[in-house]
């Protein structure tokens, strides 16, 4: 068994510090996380910092430990920039990286992001669809529901072609296409335990396992579309 940590660069103002001593003492923390054995570190984003600023600066002080986002989501950024982004990471990060894409919700998307939040998982689909092409040093021809491209292509060559690709997701239709698209699953807000159970209202079949799955929070997931 493996296991990670999530980490975020928040500085609460009831125990504030110097940002710079802030971000030393998280970068010390980290590498200290990578000395015990931990697998990898996530960073995560909503209207705070970014994930690959962090994320740029963590793989600058590590060697081993896996980084990846948890999550970006699919409205923050056109699938070129997430793209050019991801394979950016990987390349710096010589092969560490793995990108964990979400929905995040309404009111982030819309109040913060000013983009309009519908049908989040058609558009995931088509995002995970432009990234696959994107990894592989296709030309980026796309005709989509959400975008259209053509006539350029990632002007570097990928670390490798198959760049892990993790989706936060909740419901039936999202675990389902995450079970079809992606490399893994980033069960945010879950509680998670195995069961022989039948019951359809609370498992789920992802991977051949059937997942009893308790939500205790909000967002991440996506709904229908």
């Amino acid at each position: 068994m493996r296991f990670g940590f999530m980490e975020d660069f928040r500085n609460p103002t009831k125990w504030r510090k110097p940002f710079p001593e802030f971000y030393n003492a998280i970068l010390d923390q980290i590498v200290r996380g990578e000395e015990l054995g931990y697998d990898n570190i996530t960073m995560g984003e909503s209207w705070a910092e970014d994930a690959f600023t962090s994320l740029a600066q963590i793989s600058a002080v590590t060697n081993k430990i896996r980084i990846g986002t948890s999550i970006v989501p699919v409205y923050a950024r056109t699938p070129a920039n997430l793209a050019m982004t991801a394979l950016n990471m990987d390349v710096m990060s010589n092969g560490r990286f793995f990108l964990g894409l979400g929905s995040s919700g309404k009111l982030v998307i819309e109040d913060f992001h000013g983009e309009e939040f519908r049908k989040p998982l058609s558009r995931m689909r088509e995002y995970i669809t432009f990234l696959r092409k994107a990894s592989r040093g296709e030309t980026l021809d796309h005709e989509g529901q959400f975008f259209n491209t053509k006539r350029f292509k990632i002007r570097f060559p990928a670390y490798r072609e198959n760049l892990p690709i993790y989706i936060a997701s909740l419901t039936p239709a999202s675990l389902k296409m995450t079970g079809e698209l992606a490399d893994g699953w980033l069960p945010i807000y879950c509680l998670l335990y195995t069961s022989d159970a039948a019951d359809d209202t609370t498992c789920v079949d992802l991977g051949g396992r059937r997942i009893i799955k308790k939500k205790w929070g909000g967002g991440g997931g996506g709904g229908g579309g």
